[in-house]
């Protein structure tokens, strides 16, 4: 994770997944924990996440657990949207919990003017 403060200091901060993964909600969960650890609260100018150490899904699958985590049914139905998405196009469907969620598009506006003197053009 990168995160570049409006002072423009660059923090990061990385960690190795337990085993591969392809579910966005446990990247998520990752980098919200990596926020957590940084103790800086914003603003911040850039936040950038990178997943590295990648392999194809047609790779050899890794061993199953004895007991199926709830990661499982995750990572179906992220496989079931994007497939979804594939066929239909990017917004067909969408997570219920995603329409009540402020994803911050349109939010985040350049504020350089606030720095400016009065009488400046």
């Amino acid at each position: 994770m990168k995160l570049k403060t409006t002072d423009f200091r660059i923090v990061t901060r990385q960690a190795v997944l337990g085993e591969p993964t392809d579910v966005g909600a446990v990247l998520f969960a990752q980098a919200t924990s990596l926020l957590e650890e940084v103790g800086e609260s914003g603003p911040f100018r850039l936040v950038g996440l990178a997943a590295y150490d990648l392999v194809a899904a047609e790779a050899p699958a890794p061993q199953l657990d004895l007991l199926p985590q709830a990661g499982n049914r995750e990572r179906r139905l992220e496989t079931a949207i994007d497939a979804l998405a594939e066929r239909f196009g990017r917004g067909v469907v969408q997570r219920a919990g995603d329409l009540a969620r402020d994803r911050g598009v349109g939010v985040a506006a350049n504020l350089d003017f606030l720095h400016e003197q009065e009488g400046d053009d």
